[in-house]
């Protein structure tokens, strides 16, 4: 999957302190998670969103300390 506006592609995080996470646009939100519950992929979304650069929400998916950024990547890339 990528970005339809910036068409970046969707990039798991290979993680921090809590595992790895996802950072996506907030009008992907939707359709990322849809994704992912197909998969039964496990994640929490964050619950605020940030703007970067006044305008483009941005918000996170973390896939928690057991997450496998590698799988979960492969499934995103899958689902073009």
């Amino acid at each position: 999957m990528s970005d339809a506006v910036t068409e970046d592609r969707l990039t798991v995080s290979k993680g921090g302190p809590s595992g790895p996470y996802l950072m996506l646009p907030v009008r992907r939100l939707d359709e990322v998670r849809a994704v992912l519950d197909k998969h039964r992929v496990t994640y929490w979304p964050d619950e605020t969103a940030v703007a970067l650069d006044g305008k483009n929400f941005i918000t996170f998916l973390s896939f928690g300390r057991n997450g496998n950024a590698v799988a979960v990547q492969a499934i995103l890339d899958a689902a073009q």
